[in-house]
């Protein structure tokens, strides 16, 4: 029997290189991770991993409505 998660694509860690943490809300200015989700993002399951994304789209937003509708710029990232 073969493992049906073994021919699907890794999720991309969502990194984009600005390792700074804001302290007043516990988050990642750069990826939105909190440091848990940070440390445990390379054992995660692929199901932990898009739960991990959601979160970050939730807090994306929220700040976003929370700053007059404005998202932050988006950082480029590298291709590997």
């Amino acid at each position: 029997m073969t493992d049906a998660t073994a021919n699907e694509p890794d999720i991309v860690s969502p990194c984009v290189g600005v390792c700074v943490m804001n302290h007043e809300v516990g988050y990642c200015y750069g990826c939105w991770r909190n440091r848990s989700e940070i440390a445990n993002w390379l054992y995660a399951s692929r199901d932990e991993k898009l739960g991990i994304l959601r979160m970050i789209r939730q807090r994306r937003d929220s700040d976003a409505s929370e700053n007059g509708g404005r998202k932050r710029r988006r950082n480029r990232r590298r291709p590997s």
